[in-house]
């Protein structure tokens, strides 16, 4: 995760940068694997990508795949996100 698409994977909200609707909510945001259970990490990285989702729909900042039937890609942040 990181606030540059130059420097990081995914946004803050574990969404891919040049993946539009894509959001990577298990381990695979992590750079390392601790030596702790991080299920309920996972669990609260999950929950709080799912609820920036559904504010992206409502915002109009995301489309819904059902409509689209496309995999539109963006460099950026979408308009509307710090």
């Amino acid at each position: 995760m990181g606030r540059d698409p130059k420097t990081s994977v995914l946004n803050r909200w574990n969404q891919a940068w040049d993946a539009l609707n894509l959001f990577l909510t298990d381990g695979a945001c992590m750079t390392t694997s601790g030596n702790q259970n991080s299920s309920l990490t996972y669990m609260a990285l999950t929950a709080r990508a799912c609820h920036d989702a559904v504010e992206e729909l409502r915002r109009g900042l995301c489309e819904s795949p059902r409509y689209t039937g496309s995999s539109t890609t963006r460099g950026s942040t979408p308009p509307g996100r710090p």
